[in-house]
């Protein structure tokens, strides 16, 4: 499959609700991301905020994908994401026209 990368950001995920920021991913429609924290967070992708309960759950070092990275696919308006532990976590996201 052939990528073009558009963007590329830093995100804190903390205690509140947090989405990607539009400004940055512009026309992209695949997100791809990785952390070296070891602690989880949880997102969602169908435009309803996601709880500390209720999102797919999602371990940087873990992953769901070989090399670990999480590829999210689609509006990245709709991804919302919150923290699954007692710490932040800090993402890096690449962003893809494919």
């Amino acid at each position: 499959m052939s990528r073009e990368c558009v963007g590329f950001e830093q995100i804190t995920v903390s205690t509140a609700v947090i989405g990607f920021t539009a400004a940055t991913f512009g026309r992209a429609n695949t997100a791809e991301i990785t952390s070296q924290d070891t602690d989880d967070i949880r997102y969602r992708n169908d435009g309803t905020d996601v709880t500390v309960s209720v999102g797919a759950l999602w371990s940087g070092q873990a992953g769901e994908n070989f090399d670990g990275a999480l590829i999210i696919y689609g509006n990245l308006n709709d991804v919302t994401m919150i923290r699954d532990a007692s710490a932040d976590v800090a993402i890096d996201v690449h962003y893809y026209i494919s």
